[in-house]
């Protein structure tokens, strides 16, 4: 009779262990189980252990706790699983319909290209000019102006843009003569600032005059500059 009551009670053990092993696969998270007290019959310690539970298993005790109350007996979960966060919702798992769609403002006013600053016109920004007579003569032909030579001689500087001057040498004698000297043009490099002088223009005059450094281009020009002979 004790003999075969030993078996009864093992077997009712082996048949518990099975239960847990097959519908307590570990995958995720810790839950509580409660052992029954099977002291009294089996002289076994009744108490709490742990064991790893499916989310299938977690899922079905939270919902048995929400029909039975939380005095419920049987399997517990800790407070850790039973209010681990849920897994955020990513775009990329969710269906075409339901992914969120950023429309744009129709109203948006666009963020204004810059515009690159020209580069300036090539420019003369100053010019000078000096007329001087030789003195050449002895006695009564001293004065005369066949006997003087006639220098003017110039210089101008530019804004740096580059590019090509061209320039003229205009006289006009006491007798109304208008007589225009071109020059060869001057070529200024990009960035240079410098003083350029232009070529003199020498002469012997037949009367007293004027004579100007006219700059064509870019468009220049400097006061008129005189000399005074016998003629």
């Amino acid at each position: 009779m004790l003999a075969a009551f030993f078996g009864v009670a093992f077997g009712v053990a082996l048949l518990f262990a099975l239960v847990a092993l097959v519908a307590l696969q570990p995958r995720d998270g810790l839950a509580w189980v409660q052992v029954p007290d099977l002291s009294a019959d089996l002289r076994v310690d009744g108490g709490l252990q742990t064991k790893p539970l499916k989310n299938t298993v977690v899922a079905a005790v939270l919902q048995d706790q929400k029909l039975d109350g939380a005095t419920a007996s049987g399997l517990a979960l800790a407070p850790a699983l039973a209010n681990a966060p849920q897994q955020p919702t990513v775009a990329l798992n969710l269906p075409p319909a339901a992914r969120p769609v950023t429309t744009p403002d129709p109203n948006a006013v666009p963020a204004p290209t810059p515009t690159p600053t020209p580069p300036p016109n090539f420019a003369i920004t100053s010019a000078n000019e000096l007329v001087s007579k030789s003195k050449a003569g002895n006695g009564n032909n001293e004065g005369h102006c066949s006997q003087v030579t006639i220098t003017a001689s110039g210089s101008f500087t530019t804004n740096g843009a580059g590019g090509s001057v061209s320039y003229e040498w205009v006289r006009v004698d006491a007798q109304g003569a208008r007589t225009v000297i071109s020059e060869a043009p001057i070529q200024v490099a990009p960035g240079d600032r410098s003083t350029h002088a232009v070529a003199s223009d020498t002469f012997t005059p037949a009367h007293s005059g004027t004579e100007q450094l006219v700059f064509l281009s870019p468009a220049y020009s400097v006061p008129a500059q005189s000399w005074n002979c016998v003629g």
